[in-house]
């Protein structure tokens, strides 16, 4: 019904590990995105570095071509936002104006989506088309969700960028209700 919720309706709620709540509440009950995770998305499809991944075969040009071009376009997108973090005075920093970092990523994740979907289309072994329509179901999900926070499409959520990690080097998107 309409008063259906997460808990039941207690009077007090007592969290251990509080500390914690807002990165547990990302991963659950909205989304997180990082730059590593997108990489690691596209490097099992294809990594120009080790010329290994499931599009190493000449017969996966097109798609390896779309997959190097969102690669390219990712470490761009990703190094934009953080130089630009890194001249802001918080972290983490809310997110507050729709379309305030643009979209660079959307058209070439499609892409790469697009020419891999083609691919499984004409996959033979079963195996290596689960594992191509898995990886592909994971960047199409990754561009959708990334549109979502960069538009601010989700609502009711509070968006915000952090950078993490030793030297705070990596980079954290999220949104949560």
């Amino acid at each position: 019904g309409s008063d259906a919720g997460l808990l039941p309706p207690y009077g007090a709620v007592v969290l251990d590990e509080a500390h914690t709540v807002e990165e547990a509440a990302a991963q659950h009950l909205g989304l997180r995105l990082t730059a590593s995770g997108l990489l690691r998305i596209l490097h099992r499809l294809y990594h120009p570095g080790r010329n290994r991944g499931l599009l190493v075969d000449v017969s996966c040009t097109a798609a390896r071509l779309e997959v190097i071009d969102a690669l390219d376009k990712a470490k761009l997108f990703f190094a934009q936002v953080q130089r630009w973090l890194e001249s802001q005075p918080q972290n983490p920093l809310r997110y507050t104006k729709p379309g305030h970092v643009p979209d660079l990523l959307g058209a070439p994740l499609e892409e790469a989506h697009r020419t891999v979907a083609a691919l499984i289309e004409t996959e033979s072994d079963d195996d290596r088309r689960a594992e191509l329509r898995a990886l592909n179901t994971q960047l199409h999900d990754y561009r959708l969700r990334l549109h979502d926070f960069l538009s601010m499409g989700l609502a009711e959520h509070v968006y915000w960028l952090e950078r993490h990690g030793q030297n705070l080097q990596h980079l954290a998107i999220n949104a949560v209700p």
